[in-house]
């Protein structure tokens, strides 16, 4: 992968630029999150994630602290940065002053300041310090790499990471580099990635990204090569957005099923199976109110994953916790899956002349310089597609509160049918004297039949009458038992299922054309005149 590449080139001038001073020592870099796990919730705007560990420097030590019984239950770290002596034949060698038993004059005028005079708040290591200086850094030695030559760095502004685009006019990444301190020799840090939005610059929360890394590569290695493990997670994570459920709950919720089915049952034939048994157990966690963390307090993860004892036997976290202590929240959650949203988003623009092209305020690309106006088709695309329009009357209705769209389509019935033909077009480019065959009337008069829960109507032959009532159902009696708010995902799973069925056919039948069960009049009518 480019950007691993990328990162062991800054690696080497880290370790040049970095060996005599008091910064932290930096190793080697660490890919993880989403991209590095074979997956992307988003796969037009990925973001490479790489975590490099930290170490102290000469004459330091770090010491992780927790704070309150809030931090303690988050697992929200200090890095305490404690000086130590070097007052040992070894580090005289390296010609170095003992900060503990060294004048203060002397060191100032001798040696460089210590880390705790650079990048603390008091004696803590301090976030958004590290991320200042990592961006300084990465600046002055991207012109010494071999990139540079091809490929242009934009440096994004640092807060609790160092965040930054290369790209070279065809291709571009956009890089985020965390810090973090190992815990012991286990695969569990304390990073600068946060939590919540407002995280104090001095704190440092524990990360599982490493260990959860692991996990997929343990899996990929498992894995038959037609598996779709991956895809699940994608496909349901694009799913969920918007409706109110994280990313990471979703990741948490396939990385519990990955580990309990064995990896033979993630192949292709299994995709719409795999897709339930997660809708399910999102369901079942919901109305628990309860998701276990997947790697705190698990004792059964593959060998190779390294965990501290604290959080090898802590209790499992759980992530729904908040749901727990609000029970409105608890409601909220979940009645917001049912409701509907719009994102309005309002452009600014010029107009070039007298056409119908603008330079507009809408970016092309993620990081557009501000000055920027990029041209825009966009009103020209919007016209082109209301001329396809054109064989119908469309027109906006307002009442000050609401604004709805109507379409007017013109056609002529056939015989005394729900069928016509209309000015609809089937295709972008239709003669104007070419009317198609349209079934939107008889579709229509369907969805009403199942909307009353019920066909009802009634036939007679003149001497006898019969009032009939149809009731469609699947194993039970009620009609819409199936297709209730708690079976949307599966019935998305059936919709899945039939598409796939009729495309390995090659076959879907029009619902209203050749359909014998629609003309129910006709055919009750005919039964009566066979009885007599």
């Amino acid at each position: 992968m480019w950007t691993r590449t990328l990162m062991e080139h800054f690696a080497i001038y880290f370790r040049r630029v970095l060996s005599n001073s008091f910064y932290p020592v930096l190793q080697g870099a660490i890919g993880v999150g989403s991209a590095f796990e074979g997956w992307s919730p988003r796969e037009q705007d990925v973001v490479y994630q790489v975590l490099i560990p930290m170490t102290p420097p000469r004459g330091h030590s770090f010491h992780l602290e927790l704070g309150t019984a809030w931090q303690r239950r988050l697992r929200n770290f200090h890095i305490r940065v404690q000086q130590e002596c070097t007052c040992t034949s070894e580090q005289q060698g390296e010609h170095m002053l003992c900060f503990l038993h060294h004048p203060e004059e002397e060191l100032r005028r001798h040696q460089d300041p210590s880390l705790l005079h650079t990048l603390c708040t008091g004696s803590y290591l301090d976030v958004e310090k590290t991320a200042r200086w990592f961006y300084q850094l990465v600046g002055e030695i991207w012109p010494a790499l071999l990139e540079s030559h091809s490929w242009h760095l934009v440096l994004l502004p640092p807060r609790r990471s160092c965040q930054f685009k290369v790209t070279n006019g065809r291709e571009s990444y956009r890089i985020e580099i965390l810090f973090g301190v190992r815990q012991g020799n286990s695969d569990v840090f304390v990073s600068s990635q946060p939590r919540q939005a407002h995280t104090s610059s001095t704190i440092w929360p524990e990360s599982y990204a490493v260990a959860e890394m692991k996990f997929f590569m343990y899996i990929a290695r498992q894995a038959p090569p037609d598996s779709l493990h991956l895809k699940c997670l994608q496909f349901f994570t694009r799913l969920q957005l918007g409706l109110g459920f994280s990313t990471y709950t979703i990741k948490t919720i396939v990385m519990h099923l990955l580990s309990i089915l064995p990896a033979s049952q993630w192949r292709r034939r299994h995709f719409v199976r795999r897709l339930m048994d997660i809708s399910e157990s999102l369901r079942t966690c919901v109305e628990r109110r309860r998701l276990n963390h997947f790697i705190v307090g698990n004792q059964r993860l593959p060998e190779g994953i390294r965990l501290p004892p604290e959080v090898l036997m802590a209790r499992s976290r759980n992530l729904f916790h908040d749901l727990v202590m609000d029970p409105v929240a608890h409601s909220q959650f979940k009645e917001t899956n049912g409701r509907e949203s719009y994102w309005i988003e309002i452009l600014f623009g010029v107009r070039q002349g007298n056409s119908d092209v603008f330079v507009s305020s809408q970016p092309r690309q993620a990081h557009t310089s501000s000055t920027i106006w990029p041209e825009s088709y966009a009103v020209a695309e919007m016209k082109f597609f209301m001329y396809i329009a054109r064989r119908s009357c469309q027109f906006k209705e307002t009442n000050g509160r609401e604004s709805y769209w109507i379409e007017i389509l013109f056609g002529v019935r056939q015989g005394n049918s729900d069928v016509f033909v209309s000015s609809q077009p089937r295709q972008a480019h239709t003669s104007s004297t070419i009317w198609p065959e349209s079934y939107a009337v008889a579709e229509m008069k369907f969805f009403m039949y199942i909307a009353r829960r019920s066909c009802q109507f009634k036939v007679t032959n003149g001497r006898e009458c019969y009032r009939i009532e149809i009731l469609f159902g699947v194993r039970q009696g009620n009609s819409d038992v199936f297709w209730r708010r708690r079976h949307f995902v599966s019935r998305l799973m059936d919709i899945s299922e039939s598409l796939r069925t009729c495309v390995e056919r090659r076959r879907l039948n029009h619902f209203i054309a050749m359909n014998q069960y629609m003309d129910l009049h006709h055919w009750f009518k005919r039964i009566l005149k066979n009885e007599q």
